[in-house]
């Protein structure tokens, strides 16, 4: 029996029982892809936790549930979980929706959503009414394969790399004028005194609509607005990421990777903001 399970057994609730099972055992984070969850979580104590079940609650009562895997060489776990039609984002950012991470003994701790996460649902959901045109996923078993032109690296777990200093995404032209939205979630490769920072050029067809600058590595959230023109009368529209400061991990990393890499993208969405009435 572990030191930390111990803990439990001796952890009295306000009647007097005896409470089986640590609160607060655990750390992670998770983000809403689409249609599934997908996140990790560790032992807080870093006992040899053997496994971990993830749990989605509305109300107190179970709607989803899956085991979480701990890849080879790892030290946490990770989970993915398809969730499609059984809350909504709004009851996540709301918690009106919860994510629980349980071990065989009881052990267990509320996981929350990513920082960057949360900032992109607020937009998306509670935020002006808008119309999709396109969601993307880009970690693996998400659905942005099909829209990647050229300057893309190999679908990974959690995202995909941009490669070189171009990464196309192709989609049908929306119809409809008004106000669009384009809202990226990403990293980036930042690393001084190589890289100490990456600029992100956005281009819809040849209009540049957005110029991001990333002075720090870890996940952001970014939306830019833009007016229907720069999608002309094409029935195909190219949105253009230029990463000119895209470097090789080789280049200041022993035995690193020799792509030339910018932005680790996680999602990107696009839609037709609605007049608010």
């Amino acid at each position: 029996m572990t030191i930390r399970t111990l803990f439990g057994l001796f952890n009295l609730n306000r009647r007097g029982r005896t409470q089986t099972g640590l609160p607060n055992a655990f750390i992670g984070s998770f983000e809403l892809r689409v249609n599934r969850i997908v996140g990790w979580v560790r032992d807080k104590y870093d006992s040899d936790v053997l496994d971990v079940q993830i749990e989605v609650l509305r109300g107190g009562v179970q709607i989803a549930a899956c085991p979480a895997i701990m890849p080879p060489g790892q030290r946490r776990f990770e989970f993915n979980l398809p969730v499609e039609g059984l809350f909504t984002s709004a009851e996540l950012v709301k918690e009106e929706v919860i994510v629980i991470a349980r071990d065989r003994e009881g052990n267990h701790a509320q996981i929350r959503l990513d920082g960057a996460a949360q900032i992109e649902l607020i937009r998306d959901h509670l935020g002006a009414p808008a119309v999709s045109v396109f969601d993307l996923d880009f970690s693996i078993g998400g659905n942005a394969r099909h829209f990647l032109g050229c300057g893309w690296s190999g679908t990974e777990a959690d995202f995909t790399w941009t490669e070189d200093d171009d990464s196309f995404i192709n989609f049908d032209t929306p119809t409809e004028p008004g106000v669009y939205a384009l809202r990226m979630t990403a990293g980036a490769i930042v690393h001084i005194p190589a890289v100490p920072e990456q600029h992100l050029l956005v281009f819809i067809n040849e209009t540049q609509i957005a110029q991001i600058v990333y002075n720090q590595a870890h996940v952001q959230f970014h939306e830019c607005k833009f007016t229907h023109e720069p999608f002309g009368n094409e029935v195909q529209t190219a949105l253009r990421l230029h990463h000119p400061n895209a470097m090789r991990p080789s280049d200041f990393k022993p035995a690193g990777d020799g792509r030339r890499l910018a932005f680790n993208f996680k999602r990107i969405s696009l839609t037709r903001l609605l007049p608010v009435t």
